[in-house]
């Protein structure tokens, strides 16, 4: 007797760029337990799509929409919600399956970024909250905040005893314009047309920001997870100078207003003082890394939250040396939501990160961008103007942040050809 159904909202995305290809492992893992539905309109033209262009994963069902899974199923109760589709339908799907069914017990998986920029306050001081009233819960996805890089540096006394640094950088970029050889099928140039299929410069689909948002999220996420771990999660983040750029390449399908990078610079406003933030993110410059740099006067430690060919890290430098530990991929990232997630839903298995835990630090990220980006403009006309076109994105830093990035990019190279020794 199965214990319900799980719905999987974007469930037959194409495998070359889909998220729900990384969910594989927890959906096999589910169907113990459970019913896996897909809920994806390329049912309807499934029998006349190339095979490979749509994720081909063994469901029990596969509706097109929510009202033909309830005409064929009109009393099967819903355990939990895959929410893996564009940021722009989250929020519509959430009240959808609210007003279908009872949310009691119902868990609801929220890829990032979590809502639109325009839906933000909505959804988590609204919707969000009304549903949980009835006895939903949520669990909001982002793999910086699960990063066992985090565990290892706090459960480090010469890591904690540091305290806050002066600076941090929030880096969060994709597909370099510069890459190692052996690397190139990740560049930029190489993914265009997969990055096109996205619609990520499309901001009536991407919830209203460009590759600026969809990476900066993470970094967003990894600073708001490691000033809650700082016992610091109420501190203030400012905004002085945003600088927004797009990449100057034809092949590039960009909608109006839409930005290829972000750089953000401010500070935050601790119980103890003022630390300096950069925020550095987006895709097309000569850094491929999600991290967070924290500069102290003698010394940088590095926090990397992996990507999908870079393991988790710590580095630490000084004047003279560098050390790092490397974590396992396979024990980090979607892995370690994965176990949230069953955890969530009665397996035998411990989760790092709670429900709660996940949406309070979600939460405040996504206010953080909806804040970064009104301070642009709502209106994607205007957010036009201060565009600056490049051909590659870059930021000037100073001599020792330079040498710092030098050093850091050999290393980040060569735990992503896995030859660091």
């Amino acid at each position: 007797m199965m214990n319900g159904d799980v719905l999987v909202y974007g469930g037959l995305g194409d495998p070359n760029y889909s998220v729900v290809r990384l969910y594989e492992e927890l959906l096999l893992t589910s169907k113990a337990k459970f019913s896996i539905i897909a809920i994806d309109p390329i049912v309807r033209r499934v029998s006349t799509t190339e095979v490979g262009s749509y994720y081909q994963f063994p469901y029990d069902e596969q509706y097109a929409s929510l009202d033909e899974y309830i005409e064929h199923q009109p009393v099967r109760k819903i355990s939990c919600v895959f929410v893996l589709t564009s940021v722009s339908t989250h929020l519509s799907i959430l009240k959808e399956v609210s007003l279908s069914f009872d949310v009691s017990d119902l868990l609801f998986v929220v890829e990032k970024p979590s809502f639109s920029l325009h839906e933000v306050e909505e959804g988590f001081s609204v919707v969000v909250p009304r549903l949980k009233q009835q006895g939903a819960k949520f669990y909001f996805i982002d793999t910086a905040i699960v990063t066992p890089a985090f565990d290892y540096f706090f459960s480090n006394q010469s890591c904690v005893s540091l305290g806050l640094p002066e600076k941090i950088v929030a880096i969060s970029t994709d597909n370099p314009v510069t890459i190692h050889p052996q690397l190139d099928e990740f560049s930029f140039e190489n993914r265009i047309a997969a990055l096109n299929s996205r619609n990520l410069l499309n901001l009536e689909e991407s919830g209203g920001g460009g590759y600026g948002f969809d990476m900066g999220i993470h970094a967003i996420a990894g600073l708001v997870r490691y000033l809650q771990k700082m016992q610091e999660f109420d501190a203030r983040i400012d905004f002085s100078e945003i600088k927004t750029e797009y990449l100057n390449n034809k092949q590039l399908k960009r909608s109006i207003g839409a930005e290829t990078h972000i750089y953000a610079l401010g500070s935050i406003v601790t119980s103890i003082g003022h630390i300096e933030l950069l925020v550095d993110a987006g895709k097309a410059s000569d850094i491929w890394d999600r991290r967070l740099e924290l500069h102290y006067a003698q010394l940088t430690v590095v926090i990397g939250f992996g990507t999908l060919k870079h393991p988790p890290y710590l580095w630490r430098s000084d004047h003279a040396d560098s050390e790092a530990v490397v974590f396992n991929v396979t024990d980090s990232g979607y892995k370690l939501h994965f176990n949230d997630i069953l955890s969530a839903l009665e397996f035998d298995i411990n989760a790092s990160l709670s429900c709660e835990a996940s949406e309070e630090i979600m939460c405040k990220s996504m206010y953080i961008m909806s804040d970064l980006f009104s301070g642009l403009s709502t209106l994607f006309d205007e957010r036009e103007k201060p565009l600056i076109r490049v051909d590659h994105h870059s930021y000037t830093m100073a001599m020792k942040e330079q040498l710092i990035r030098e050093r850091l990019t050999n290393f980040t190279d060569s735990i992503a050809l896995n030859i660091h020794k």
